[in-house]
């Protein structure tokens, strides 16, 4: 099949591209369409799929990253411009199945998809967040609107789903199909890496014990609320170190520069390129998701990749990730947190049992050949309707 994916602003680019590799790797025609990824640099697309960058050309410059707002204005502007030429090189190749990872305004992409679907080509949606990370309204459009056009839409967990049909309840449950989010093997990690070799490109000590958080530091994933378990978990074991690692939206910055001063908490306030993400990875002891809510995380399928153990909270769809591997606990609970900490702490074997164990999970459920097989049974039941 000729599979078209679709993630104008390449809002998650690993996602995009293990999906797009796993799929070409089951022998697909894969085209890969979105625009260029600023933050990291070493970012590698594979030669097994053809990668588009159309969109927002003309914001390549990566001085305008410090304009947001003339940045947003000249995107909403050159959205349209760029749909209409998609469109008519989507009515010269007719791919079979058009796939939408993200819905970034509505009110033309709803346009889009009714022209490809009048073409007799099936469309599919992603929906990685039920609650959308976006603003709706008059000038941006309503994502129901694209939700209720396409004819299949995915979700990554049963919790998902179920978040999903509530909200949106004029959408039949046989439109909404679970595939998990899938991980990938990580290629810049050297064959001979360990926590030790981690710890030395790192300059942790090698007996330290680490709790680290890695990913976007957003208001909801609760870095607030970590920064209340440190001084609990330092009243029973102040030699636990906290690192805290991830380009920080600006709200989090004054919290960011008060743990700085605080003993045994490392801050890493900037993107890391994911050619040096393995050695925070395997650095770690414990990782921590302390999400005051999310439906689901990709960060968590990564550190459970690397073979790590965890600590999650108990929203959206991360126990049902974790499967009984490792602690969950309450949301904007820093008592509860600090307790799993403290008891991690103590019993680093019991930890490297759960590391194993969330490679079995990921290599289980979310390997990249099961999630394609997933995704192409979806397609091609769509294509034959």
């Amino acid at each position: 099949m000729k599979i078209w994916q679709i993630d104008p602003a390449n809002i998650t680019p690993y996602y995009d591209i293990a999906l797009c590799h796993a799929l070409a790797s089951e022998n697909q025609q894969v085209r890969f369409i979105s625009s260029r990824f600023l933050y990291d640099k070493t970012l590698v697309y594979p030669d097994t799929f053809t990668t588009d960058f159309r969109y927002f050309r003309l914001l390549e410059d990566e001085r305008l990253l410090h304009f947001p707002r003339l940045r947003k204005g000249m995107r909403a502007l050159t959205y349209p411009i760029t749909h209409r030429g998609l469109l008519r090189d989507i009515k010269h190749h007719k791919p079979d199945i058009v796939h939408f990872q993200w819905s970034r305004l509505p009110i033309f992409d709803r346009w889009l998809i009714a022209q490809i679907r009048a073409l007799g080509i099936p469309v599919v949606h992603t929906i990685h967040d039920v609650d959308p990370l976006f603003g709706q309204g008059y000038f941006t459009g309503e994502l129901k609107d694209v939700y209720e056009q396409v004819d299949a839409l995915v979700v990554h967990t049963k919790d998902s789903q179920d978040q999903f049909l509530s909200t949106y309840q004029s959408i039949p449950p046989s439109k909404v199909h679970i595939i998990p989010i899938l991980t990938m093997d990580d290629p810049n990690m050297p064959a001979d890496a360990s926590l030790k070799s981690a710890r030395e490109k790192l300059k942790i000590h090698p007996n330290a014990f680490v709790s680290m958080f890695f990913g976007g530091i957003k208001y909801y994933k609760g870095i607030d609320i970590l920064a209340n378990a440190i001084p609990l978990v330092h009243e029973k074991n102040p030699e636990v170190q906290f690192w805290i690692v991830g380009r920080p939206d600006m709200d989090q910055l004054d919290l960011l520069n008060q743990l700085r001063k605080k003993e045994n908490v490392v801050i890493v306030a900037d993107y890391v390129p994911s050619e040096l993400a393995w050695q925070y990875f395997l650095s770690a002891d414990i990782h921590v998701f302390p999400y005051r809510h999310i439906f689901q995380s990709g960060a968590l399928i990564s550190t459970l990749g690397y073979g790590c153990a965890v600590i999650v909270t108990d929203v959206g769809g991360l126990p049902e990730l974790v499967d009984g591997n490792g602690w969950v606990v309450p949301p904007e609970d820093p008592q509860a947190l600090a307790e799993a900490i403290c008891n991690a702490a103590e019993d680093r074997d019991q930890l490297k049992r759960m590391g194993q164990r969330s490679r079995e999970i990921v290599i289980t459920r979310t390997s990249p050949a099961h999630v394609a097989s997933e995704y192409i049974k979806l397609y091609e039941s769509l294509v034959t309707r």
